[in-house]
């Protein structure tokens, strides 16, 4: 493309030159003998440099004869200023040959010197022979000039290229020593300088780094320090969460410092979780130190660590000339530059002392006295999870249908030394006969209170479904199966 538009400002200039009104002195057609310059072009000297060109017309005709020697001519400047730019030209440099074609197209109309200088028709000569008409025709270009715009030409085109070529070279340094995320990350400046470069080559200037960038990548690994922490909720961790970003296969690798890593992990809040970002930077040994946020919520969890070059790939994912499957690749590799840390945050309510008052009814809701499966559920799941449970004499029948005030009031006259209780109840929900068994479904919804404060500090309400021969006896394991798995939530939910 580059050579075309040379071409193109050139020719226009010589065209210009032919059907020009007033030509320049010097410039006119001349015929007769063959001027010595035809076949001994003059020698370029300090101060001009000359070009020659000629052009066969076979119909005779003038015009077409010279326009194929301006193409001769052009094919020789081309020589000159075109091996150096040819292909590597920007569109900056690109209009800036337009505009100039522009100037040489006005100062021929108008006769004039002072827009483009230098550039100067020296002879055209032609002769009429049995193949139809041959011209020749010389001419000058200062030499100052001419340098001057090569040079104006080409800076345009470095400063292009320089954006690409001084960040590739800094990774090849950085790669050569070792330092393999340095040497991505200035892989991936190249490579988003020539996603957007106008460059023509611009394309192969991108893969070549992409590619450098994932051979770098490649190179680096991810070690966890530590895993399986455990926490209590509402309180900070014993230790923070570790990882080691090494060039090479093992933890005693080199550790890379100031690499940044994405750590993700849930958050709860009003009882809805979501997903936590942040960006921590490895130390000057590799180290990454994560401290997790005080934990809102009960149960096991996963705290995630992957290298971060969303920033630098945002860069190149916004290029709409880029190939989007090399981006594609290297978001795919450095997803793989990840660990993955469980842990478990256990509720405070196992060290403290808690009473379960929670009635079994049957299907109209009047309470079973002499049936306590629900409770039994929970105490069963609790126990084993470590809770500190009491017993108490006291009634959970005068619980139903109080507040959680009074129930409060009525638990803390009626038993001493707890600090919690687990009150609610359970109901038949449905029942029928399928056949010769029962399908039985319960419902129960129970809570935890607080004896000191009166607060309420969860509360949970769950279904469960069983079939049997016996009906009594399918209503009693449907409610313990309900107290154990409302025992579980209880375990793992309640602060």
């Amino acid at each position: 493309m580059k050579r075309i538009i040379s071409i193109t400002a050139v020719l226009c200039f010589l065209l210009g030159a032919c059907v020009t009104t007033s030509p320049p002195a010097g410039a006119d057609f001349k015929t007769g003998p063959m001027p010595g310059w035809v076949s001994n072009p003059p020698q370029d000297d300090d101060s001009f440099m000359y070009f020659t060109g000629s052009g066969q017309s076979g119909l005779g005709v003038l015009s077409e004869a010279e326009q194929f020697a301006v193409q001769d001519i052009i094919s020789n400047i081309v020589k000159f200023i075109g091996v150096e730019i040819t292909a590597r030209t920007s569109a900056q440099a690109k209009g800036t040959l337009e505009n100039f074609q522009t100037n040489i197209s006005r100062e021929v109309s108008e006769s004039s010197s002072s827009r483009v200088s230098g550039f100067r028709v020296q002879e055209k000569w032609f002769q009429k022979n049995e193949k139809g008409i041959l011209v020749y025709i010389l001419v000058r270009y200062e030499k100052e000039a001419l340098l001057k715009e090569k040079a104006r030409i080409e800076q345009l085109f470095v400063e292009k290229l320089e954006a690409i070529t001084i960040p590739e070279a800094k990774a090849r340094e950085l790669e050569a020593a070792g330092r393999h995320y340095e040497a991505m990350l200035r892989y991936l400046d190249a490579s988003a300088a020539a996603a957007e470069s106008t460059l023509e080559n611009a394309g192969i200037y991108f893969s070549r780094n992409i590619d450098n960038a994932m051979k770098s990548l490649e190179k680096i690994s991810v070690f966890k320090l530590n895993d399986n922490l455990s926490g209590t909720i509402g309180q900070e961790f014993a230790q923070p969460f570790g990882l080691k970003i090494v060039s090479g296969n093992t933890v005693q690798s080199a550790g890379i410092p100031n690499a940044d890593v994405m750590v993700s992990f849930p958050e709860v809040k009003n009882g809805k979780q979501t997903m936590k970002y942040v960006v921590v930077r490895s130390d000057a040994d590799g180290v990454v130190t994560f401290k997790h946020p005080i934990p809102t919520f009960v149960g096991a969890a996963r705290v995630t660590m992957v290298i971060d070059i969303s920033p630098y790939l945002k860069k190149l994912k916004a290029s709409l000339t880029v190939p989007t499957e090399k981006i594609t690749a290297i978001d795919n590799l450095a997803a793989t530059k990840k660990q993955v840390f469980v842990y478990s945050v256990a509720s405070r309510a196992k060290n403290i002392p808690t009473a379960i008052f929670v009635v079994d009814c049957d299907e109209s809701g009047k309470s079973l006295s002499i049936n306590n499966s629900t409770t039994s559920g929970i105490a069963e799941t609790l126990t084993a999870e470590g809770f500190s449970l009491k017993n108490t004499r006291l009634d959970p029948a005068v619980l139903l249908g109080k507040t959680d005030k009074d129930a409060v009031g009525i638990i803390r006259q009626g038993t001493s030394g707890l600090t919690r209780a687990v009150i609610g109840n359970a109901a038949v929900d449905s029942y029928y006969l399928d056949g010769t068994r029962y399908i039985l479904k319960v419902r129960g919804t129970v809570k935890v209170l607080d004896l000191v404060t009166g607060e309420l500090l969860y509360e949970k309400t769950l279904t469960k479904s069983v079939t049997g021969v016996n009906l009594e006896s399918t209503r009693l394991t449907a409610f313990k199966q309900l107290g154990k798995e409302l025992g579980q939530k209880i375990s793992i939910e309640s602060p």
